[in-house]
């Protein structure tokens, strides 16, 4: 999991506040109903291209929870529609995720604070697309960290078998276990990374004539390491940047 910057401003063309746009008519009969209608036409809504490319784009094709590559990701509802039907179609409220983060995320979302009261229909609804981080976040204290408004660096720890821990933070505490982010397949993921580089780096030494070569092939491989740990398009960059301040032992070991 990283930050993502993303710019409230920029609200794709389907979910902005005009009477005119379906996607408003749709947000209004949900607070109308006092419910979200789980059928079709407002499922859809929230998926729509402008949306998804967006999306897409700022997350790189991964997932905002677990940082793996995702080809057919779900638009998720950082507050889930089914509590908070107004901000279905909400742009601070829609992250990008995998299918499985998504599934075991669902409609968990416990606060320490206190839920606000649903909006009506006489109420001002032309900022609601940044309700969820802007009006939201300081009365309800979520327990689930939001990627696009919580600075993650240091909440979360890793080992060198690719296990993901909190960092003493309870909200990472209950991100992982929510979304299952040490779930066995992430392990496996994540330590490949290693295991991958300390294969490649082995082999690339065995062609090495001396002590000479060694340094500098070692040195390539180091740089280029480094390189994919800040490239945010690479999967698992949390991960990559823990293994860098192991790669001394790492290569010690080789």
């Amino acid at each position: 999991m990283r930050k993502i910057n993303k710019d409230l401003t920029d609200v794709p063309a389907s979910l902005i506040v005009e009477d005119v746009s379906t996607t408003h008519k749709r947000r209004k009969e949900l607070i109308a109903k006092g419910s979200y209608i789980d059928e079709p036409e407002f499922n859809s809504r929230y998926k729509y291209n402008d949306i998804l490319i967006k999306l897409k784009s700022l997350y790189c094709n991964k997932c905002a929870y677990c940082e793996a590559k995702v080809e057919q990701g779900h638009v998720e509802h950082y507050r889930p529609k089914f509590s908070y039907y107004w901000l279905a179609y909400s742009w601070d409220n829609l992250l990008y995720s995998c299918p499985t983060c998504n599934q075991f995320k669902g409609s968990h979302f416990d606060i320490s604070g206190t839920m606000p009261d649903p909006p009506t229909l006489t109420d001002d609804l032309s900022g609601i697309n940044v309700w969820s981080s802007q009006k939201y976040d300081s009365q309800e204290k979520p327990k689930m960290l939001n990627p696009e408004r919580d600075e993650l660096d240091g909440v979360f720890i890793f080992d060198i078998q690719g296990h993901i821990q909190d960092n003493n933070n309870t909200r990472a505490d209950y991100t992982i276990k929510t979304c299952h982010l040490d779930r066995d397949f992430l392990v496996d993921e994540r330590r490949k990374i290693i295991d991958d580089f300390r294969k490649e780096l082995s082999a690339e030494l065995l062609n090495a004539k001396n002590k000479a070569e060694q340094k500098v092939i070692i040195s390539s491989w180091v740089k280029m390491f480094l390189y994919k740990s800040e490239d945010e398009k690479n999967t698992y960059t949390a991960f990559r940047k823990a293994v860098v301040s192991w790669l001394d032992d790492l290569i010690k070991k080789i």
